[in-house]
């Protein structure tokens, strides 16, 4: 018999689904074992809200034994609940299961909280964006061009996903509008959706091009713009 252990895990509810009549299977997102699945009893709790979680921890399975809310929803708007679901996804899809990154939780949780104000928003999903490209390893470069050379602001460039941005005399991404969109620039024209596209094109990439559902779902003209 597989031996188990009860372990007390901060962390978030991002996704979870009904098992039989009384149960569910959830993911937790937690700083210190990254994706951890397990399955729970009763009502199904919170998404968005930190919690302390009894896990027992099993080679043949986790079981939530119990939970303790460690503070308010952090996403409190409709509009910030529903961009967090994309949140959720890019974690649910592309998160490690059982490797910790406390930069990580600290970004999701920072993005949660900023997801309620509208004026931050945009800037928000980006942030995010890069925070789980860099704990992947995969970061998109806006320093540096294919060829580890400085992004000249007079140059012109196309991004490639998964190398860079190579220098091309046709290209369509000026350097200038690069070095904004590293910065992710609200006075620049353009940058945050430069910004939105290669981050983009880098994690479709990495979902090997199976589409994330949240981007499919209909959305107002300007709410679409922005993930």
């Amino acid at each position: 018999m597989a031996a188990s252990r009860v372990k007390t895990v901060q962390g978030v509810l991002i996704h979870a689904h009904p098992v039989g009549e009384t149960g569910f299977k959830g993911w937790i997102f937690s700083a210190e074992y990254g994706l951890v699945p397990a399955l729970g009893r009763g009502t199904t709790p919170e998404k968005c809200r930190q919690a302390d979680w009894s896990l027992r921890l099993s080679e043949l399975g986790n079981r939530i034994s119990d939970f303790r809310y460690q503070g308010p929803v952090l996403a409190q708007s409709a509009q910030a609940r529903y961009f967090a679901l994309y949140l959720h996804e890019l974690l649910y899809r592309l998160a490690p299961i059982g490797v910790g990154d406390d930069e990580l939780y600290r970004a999701y949780c920072t993005s949660l909280i900023q997801l309620n104000h509208p004026e931050h928003l945009t800037v928000a999903l980006r942030r995010f964006e890069r925070s789980l490209l860099d704990a992947l390893g995969q970061s998109v470069d806006f320093r540096l061009d294919t060829e580890q050379v400085p992004i000249s602001p007079d140059g012109l460039y196309r991004f490639q996903p998964m190398q860079g941005f190579e220098p091309d005399p046709d290209g369509t991404c000026s350097g200038r509008l690069i070095l904004a969109a590293e910065s992710l620039s609200v006075d620049v024209p353009g940058a945050l959706s430069l910004a939105r596209f290669c981050l983009a094109a880098q994690i479709d990439r990495l979902l090997e091009n199976s589409p994330l559902q949240t981007r499919q779902w209909p959305l107002k003209r300007t709410e679409s713009q922005n993930r």
